[in-house]
This record gives structure tokens, C-alpha cells and sequence, in this order.
């Protein structure tokens, strides 16, 4: 009865759901590109023999899903895998980092006709959802023709928790519909206990984020724009949001005060922001665009990050690294990025999106928390009066990041599995 009303709900709301996508694509037009994949129609044809379909939402889950879908794709019995996103950002770095290897389109949006136009043309062999893509229709639909589902790389935040715990005729039989529900922490594996979900089919494997490799193009390519930057102290902002910008720019003209050739490496999380974000650095310091092709000059104080796919080599040419999405209440990103390069790594106090690895970094002296703007610039402050410190923190965050290695291994013996 639960799915029922859910399914006439959103049904009435696909309207809706279109409107949404025109009005952003007045800042984003690829928003208003490729529809007909949204409402489960696909025009490439589903490539024979064995098809594993990994859904990654965006760009974070896409980036973290990266060495595990290139694991499954290793393995002889795979004959394709199929990735959707949600975004179009998300859909540009499955092209970037995938290119023609896999099929791509869009997720259906979950009513039961689109859902049904998607399995009925793609038919996976397994479906791989990642993170805490929880979509009642869709994982019916899988249950209904048998084939498997897996989330993995699994979280569930508190709050989302507490949200689904109100739909209780919906979220148990979505959570037992799983053959695997491969959680991140022991928390979060409690949770989806909590909710319904089977308890021999809950496993704590740890995140794969934690596998996160450094490749030699992205080494070779920090080197050279870290000799481009100088010996100056380099800090980036990365994946930053609206009302969190000003907050970092107050940050860096304080750190200036005392380290006056400090530079700031601006980055805003969403494209459709990169004009705006550019314009407000400029009111306050002298800035250079990075798709202008320019490079940064002694008097520049700010470097706005505005070109896709670099972030890994802008964290690599860092002296040190905050995390975005933190300062306002949106619940954070992914800390585990910089830590990978052995650089000082802080975040604001907002991180639920990631509470338990960041509760274990900070515990481990990984991961410093700001309280806000004025607790940040003392933090970076510190970090260039000490290099010792700075030195050791980075060290931390490296080693930390050693330990926590082999999820990708575990999680992918689980999906192989189900083959």
C-alpha cells in the first residue's frame, strides 16, 4: 500500500520533475539535454552477454565507484557494465574517466513506466547502486525480474535515517529486496538494520573511498603546477557552496595579514557557479581564473578552480586542503581526497554526509574541524608558523587513509559473487 501511494505521488509529480530540470538549465543547459533517457527510454542497444549496471548519482559517488567498476570490468565472466547519473556533471566524468569502455545514460526517474521502459530495455545481470540510492520503484522492479541488487559503498546518515523510519511501509521492503547491503561503518550498518533490512545481509566492509589510488598523470601533472605556483603557501577550498564562499575568502585575506603572498585555490562544487564565485573573489583580492589559461602571478591572491576533473591535481600542487560543503549545513564531501597527497586536511563542523570517517580522522589527528571563518584562518596560520606541524598533519592524513585500505577488495568479491 505504501509503494502504491508512493508511485502515484511521484507519477503526479513528473511535471513537476521536468520543470525542475528546464529552470536549472537556464544555468546549466546540459539539464535540458537528453530527457527521453530520464523516462526510461535508452536509443543505443543493450550489448549482449552479461551486463552489470552501477548507478553513481554524480560526480563524488562516480570518482569514489571509479576502481571498483574498473574491477568488475576486469573480470573475464563481465561483458559490459552500464553507469547511470543523475546529473550532468555526474554523466561527464563517467565520459571522462570511462570513455566508450561503457554504456551510459541517464537513471529513470522512478515512476513505475519509466522504470519498467529501462529494465525491460537494459536488463542487468546485477545492479550495483552506491551510497544511499534508496528508490522504491526501481529496487521493486529489480526484485520483480529477479535480478540482484547490491548497495554498496553503503551510508546512512542519522537524519536521512530518522526520514526513512517515517515510510516504514516502503523502506523495509526496499531494504529486504537487497541480496547485499554493503555498509561503510558500523553505524551505518546499524541503521539499515534498524530500518528492516535483514541482518545477514548487512556486512560492515568499511568505504572504498578509502582505495583511493594516485595515478601517474595526476602526479606528473601536480609536480608541474606545484613548480608553477612556487614556494608560496598554497591552500585549496574545494567543492565549496553557496554562502560558504565569503566565509573562505575572510579566511584567506586574514591568513594574508601575516603570510602576505599566501595563495587561495578557489573551488566551487558546481559548474553553474564558477562565473559567480570568480566575480566575488575578485571584489576582494586580485584573481585569476584557471579557464582563462592563465597561471597565477606573484600578486594574485586567489586562483579560481573552474575547469572539471582536475581536483585530485589541484589537491596535489596544495600545501594544504579544506573541504567544502562544511561552514554551511549541507553536511560536507569527501575528506578522504587530500588526505591521499600527505597534506593538512580541515573541514567545518557540518559533516554529516560523512560523520563516521571524519569522527575517525579527527580522532586519529587526520582531520581538523573549524567552528568557522576566523578558526580557519588561525589554522592555516598555524600551519605556516610551524612546518613541522604542517608536516606531521599531512603525514597523519596519509597514514590514516594506509590503514583503512582493502573495502574494494571485499565489495567487489560480494558483487563477483552474485554473478
Amino acid at each position: 500500500m505504501g509503494r502504491t501511494f508512493y508511485s502515484i505521488l511521484i507519477t503526479l509529480l513528473l511535471p513537476a520533475l521536468v520543470l525542475r530540470l528546464w529552470l536549472k538549465g537556464r544555468q546549466s543547459p546540459a539539464y535540458r539535454a537528453r530527457w527521453s533517457e530520464r523516462m526510461g527510454y535508452s536509443k543505443c542497444p543493450r550489448p549482449e552477454g552479461s551486463l552489470v549496471w552501477f548507478h553513481t548519482v554524480s560526480v563524488g559517488e562516480t570518482i569514489a565507484a571509479a576502481p571498483l567498476i574498473e574491477a568488475v570490468m576486469a573480470d573475464e565472466r563481465v561483458n559490459r557494465v552500464l553507469i547511470t547519473t543523475t546529473t550532468p556533471t555526474g554523466s561527464d566524468r563517467v565520459k571522462a574517466i570511462f570513455g566508450d569502455r561503457v554504456e551510459h545514460v541517464y537513471c529513470p526517474w522512478d515512476t513505475p513506466g519509466c522504470v519498467k521502459r529501462f529494465l525491460r530495455h537494459w536488463e542487468p545481470t546485477i545492479a550495483v547502486m552506491m551510497e544511499t540510492e534508496l528508490w522504491p520503484n526501481l529496487i521493486a522492479g529489480l526484485a520483480l525480474r529477479c535480478v540482484p541488487s547490491v548497495l554498496a559503498n553503503a551510508r546512512l546518515s542519522e537524519k536521512s535515517s530518522q526520514g526513512y523510519a517515517k515510510l516504514p511501509r516502503i523502506t523495509k521492503p526496499m531494504l529486504t529486496s537487497f541480496e547485499a547491503i554493503l555498509a561503510q561503518h558500523h553505524s551505518d550498518a546499524q541503521r539499515f538494520v534498524e530500518l528492516g533490512a535483514l541482518p545477514e545481509k548487512v556486512h560492515e566492509v568499511g568505504s572504498v573511498k578509502f582505495d583511493i589510488r594516485i595515478t601517474p598523470p595526476q602526479l606528473s601533472a601536480a609536480e608541474a603546477l606545484k613548480q608553477q605556483f612556487g614556494g608560496r603557501f598554497v591552500w585549496v577550498a574545494a567543492s565549496t557552496h553557496r554562502g560558504e564562499d565569503e566565509q573562505i575568502i575572510d579566511a584567506h585575506l586574514a591568513l594574508r595579514t601575516l603570510v602576505p603572498d599566501a595563495l587561495l585555490v578557489l573551488v566551487p562544487r558546481h559548474p553553474e557557479r564558477f562565473d559567480q564565485v570568480a566575480q566575488l573573489a575578485a571584489k576582494s583580492a586580485p584573481t585569476v581564473r584557471r579557464s582563462s589559461g592563465k597561471l597565477p602571478e606573484e600578486v594574485t591572491a586567489i586562483y579560481v578552480g573552474d575547469t572539471m576533473g582536475e581536483m585530485m591535481v589541484l589537491f596535489g600542487a596544495s600545501s594544504a586542503a579544506f573541504v567544502g560543503g562544511s561552514l554551511i549545513e549541507h553536511g560536507g564531501h569527501n575528506v578522504l581526497e587530500p588526505a591521499v597527497w600527505g597534506i593538512p586536511v580541515v573541514s567545518g563542523p557540518h559533516v554529516h554526509n560523512f560523520e563516521a570517517i571524519c569522527t575517525e580522522m579527527r580522532a586519529a589527528g587526520a582531520l581538523e574541524i573549524v567552528a568557522n571563518s576566523a578558526a580557519l584562518a588561525e589554522y592555516l596560520q598555524s600551519l605556516v608558523a610551524d612546518a613541522r606541524m604542517c608536516k606531521e598533519k599531512g603525514d597523519g592524513s596519509a597514514a590514516f587513509l594506509d590503514t583503512k585500505r582493502g573495502a574494494l577488495v571485499m565489495q567487489l568479491q560480494c558483487i563477483l559473487a552474485l554473478l
